[in-house]
């Protein structure tokens, strides 16, 4: 369910639990439908990764999922 994940993620941000926040976006992307919508989640998340929890190359892998997604996205690029 969408609300109890958005209900998650806000928790897991206000505790700066990056980790656990990263695992929710991901269970998002995995139950929307919407190509542009799941680029936004994996671009979220790679941003987490990259400039919270210091690892670039998970980052890099989540933004090139993002840019498989929605081909037209310029920051995924």
């Amino acid at each position: 369910d969408l609300t109890a994940l958005d209900a998650l993620e806000a928790l897991h941000t206000m505790v700066a639990d990056w980790h656990g926040l990263v695992n929710v976006l991901d269970r998002k992307v995995e139950r929307v439908f919407d190509p542009q919508e799941r680029a936004e989640l994996l671009r979220r998340a790679a941003s987490v990764l990259e400039e919270l929890l210091g690892d670039p190359a998970a980052a890099i892998r989540l933004y090139e999922r993002a840019a498989q997604e929605d081909d037209r996205d310029p920051i995924a690029l």
